[in-house]
């Protein structure tokens, strides 16, 4: 985190709607701002220093992200009660602390104790399906890989669990947000 560059502009566009998220990267707490001006500029602040970005929404929960000269496809899934940003292959959970959010985890209090499912954040092809039905699983192990604009990706799961169901097979061809496996 050393290396991300600071913006110039420290105040935050007229009429900015924040959402504050706390993140955990490799053991460490993380606070962002993110910060959504009139016009469309992003601006954020992690634990208070401005982050210098661009971001350009593409479709609704696609963001092409160019940070440090690297350019990132961040997808954003929203699995019962749990969200998470897909990178490439890695998979962050996250939680939002802004009002809206609060109250949906509110209504959520309880979502961990059913099933939850691995969905394709993109339309591609299911490659392997890395585990079988029965099988216990830990929180963020990978579970299925499929391609999708010629780059493979390993989903994760949601949660520790027991796979009930495996709707897919190797070679299917898949939808944005179509589930793929249930963990229980």
């Amino acid at each position: 985190m050393e290396n991300v560059p600071r913006s110039s502009a420290t105040q935050p566009p007229a009429s900015a709607e924040a959402t504050l998220i706390s993140l955990e990267i490799e053991g460490r707490p993380y606070r962002l701002e993110l910060l959504v001006g009139a016009n469309g500029d992003y601006r954020a602040h992690l634990n208070g220093e401005p982050i210098g970005f661009n971001a350009l929404l593409i479709q609704s929960g696609i963001l092409s992200l160019i940070l440090d000269r690297r350019v990132y496809r961040c997808v954003l899934l929203d699995a019962s009660g749990e969200t998470s940003i897909q990178v490439g292959c890695e998979r962050f959970l996250f939680r939002r602390e802004d009002q809206r959010s609060l109250s949906a985890s509110r209504k959520n209090r309880n979502a961990g104790a059913g099933s939850q499912s691995v969905k394709a954040p993109m339309p591609g092809r299911v490659i392997r399906i890395l585990v079988e039905i029965g099988e216990v699983v830990e929180t963020n192990q990978g579970v299925i890989v499929i391609e999708a604009m010629k780059m493979q990706n390993e989903l994760k799961t949601p949660r520790a669990g027991r796979v009930a169901k495996i709707q897919v097979a190797p070679g299917a061809t898949v939808g944005a947000n179509e589930t793929l496996i249930v963990i229980e």
